[in-house]
């Protein structure tokens, strides 16, 4: 531009100033591109032969979609329109689009640089609806923080790929560990509130109409409400909690597709913990969605639903206190054994005292007297079986234990996830399971062993 400005003398000053403020090559990068003609400016069909792979060696995710079948088998069809990323949180977002279907893909970089890190380290929460008094619907501030430096441009990005009606696109929104719990912010925001282009995250501040930087002061009246997509699905994998209670609860009532994968040992995933804001003093957090659990290892189910297999779910915390008298505590085992064979040795006295017709206290003492004579042996047999049942449940305490630590409040069964935890860190399964080679090794196996679910000792096929 300069040559053509200013000829050979501008062409030359240029390179001048550029020199000066230009970095040190550091590098060279070679590669080769092959460019594909838009057959017209509105639509984009991709060739046949187009291949998608991953950086990842050993990873094909395109494989797997193909081999999966259905929809998963359609990605071909998706054009990269953009990357929105902000330099100062390092937050990142891609955004796809399939003309011929009207669907949009929206995928959440994970963690892979500093400010990444410092973003998940910020465990403090705050309200989700900004400027919110007495708050009670609490997020993970990093997360939360990390998202408003994209989220309104984003949206506006959302409308424009979606040729400015939304309502006739489906928005799936995915990512892996950082980038899942921005997912997940970011659909409960869509899901309760629309694709409100007029802000970055809910807040209680007046923003400006959702079309105004789209249209300006063109088409859309202010009293139009922000638009929402066809359809709306989340797919995280190995996502940190990202909020309170309160939050998940707010998420589940907006009704939205959701669904978290774990992999097997996977630590990030059960993060933050609850112990942290038992010993902390701080709000909790909870994980929003049904859990998959998936697993590549020998010895274990491929698969794990939530709400579909039997059993709690391994991934989310619980509380670490307990009653110490609940049923299934040593305690309350005992408590209750003790009660159950007390009245099966003694009967009930007020059913004695009205079968006799004994008012005095010293005439009931007599027929106690004589019925416990009679019933003699049932007596001895109860306490039998008292002591013997007793011993079994002490000597269960013994092999195991942990259910000692119910006897002062804490729960066993919580306590045992912890150390198993511990243990997956010791071993570094913690971390290896999170990698997107581990994921992709257990999504694997659940399609070449037919998505076969744990069933709690039966295994049911399902759809794949």
């Amino acid at each position: 531009l300069g040559a053509m400005a200013a000829g050979p003398v501008g062409a030359a000053a240029g390179a001048a100033l550029g020199a000066l403020f230009e970095p040190k090559i550091k590098g060279n990068i070679r590669f080769r591109a092959k460019y594909f003609p838009l057959p017209t400016p509105e639509r984009f069909e991709p060739p046949a032969d187009i291949r998608r792979v991953s950086v990842t060696e050993g990873v094909d995710w395109h494989r797997l979609a193909i081999d999966a079948g259905g929809a998963a088998s359609t990605t071909s069809g998706y054009e990269l329109c953009c990357i929105v990323q902000s330099e100062g949180t390092g937050c990142t977002a891609l955004l796809y689009r399939d003309q011929q279907r009207k669907h949009l893909a929206v995928a959440f970089r994970g963690t892979c640089c500093a400010t990444d890190v410092i973003t998940d380290v910020n465990l403090i929460q705050e309200p989700w609806v900004e400027g919110e008094k007495d708050a009670k619907c609490m997020v993970h501030a990093g997360f939360r923080g990390s998202l408003a430096s994209i989220s309104r441009r984003l949206k506006e990005l959302l409308v424009a790929a979606a040729e400015g009606d939304p309502a006739q696109w489906d928005l799936l929104v995915c990512g892996h560990s950082l980038g899942g719990a921005l997912a997940t912010m970011f659909v409960a925001d869509i899901a309760e509130y629309g694709i409100d282009a007029g802000r970055g995250l809910p807040t209680v501040a007046k923003s400006e109409p959702w079309w105004g930087r789209l249209w300006g002061g063109g088409p859309k009246a202010a009293n139009v409400p922000p638009p929402r997509p066809r359809s709306l699905q989340a797919y995280t994998f190995g996502s940190p909690r990202v909020g309170n209670a309160e939050f998940v609860a707010r998420f589940e009532a907006t009704g939205v597709e959701a669904w978290r994968v774990v992999n097997s040992a996977d630590v990030v995933a059960r993060v933050p913990r609850a112990m942290f804001s038992t010993l902390g003093g701080t709000k909790s957090y909870e994980h929003c969605g049904p859990t998959v659990l998936v697993s590549a290892g020998d010895g274990q189910c491929p698969l794990w639903i939530e709400g579909v297999s039997q059993g709690a779910c391994p991934v989310r915390d619980g509380t670490p206190i307990t009653n110490p008298f609940s049923k299934g505590n040593l305690l309350g085992d005992v408590y209750e054994t003790t009660k159950e064979h007390f009245e099966l040795a003694t009967g009930d006295l007020e059913l004695l005292k009205e079968q006799m017709g004994v008012d005095e206290p010293e005439g009931l003492l007599t027929g106690l007297t004589s019925a416990v004579t009679m019933r003699k042996a049932g007596i001895e047999a109860a306490a039998t079986q008292w002591k013997s049942i007793i011993n079994g449940r002490l000597a269960e305490a013994e092999q195991d234990v942990l259910r000692w630590s119910s006897v002062v409040g804490l729960d066993p069964s919580y306590l045992r996830r912890e150390l198993e935890m511990m243990d997956t860190l010791r071993t570094g399964d913690a971390l290896m399971h999170h990698l997107e080679p581990a994921y992709f090794g257990a999504m694997r196996r659940v399609l070449e062993e037919g998505a076969v679910v744990d069933m709690g000792g039966e295994k049911d096929p399902l759809d794949a």
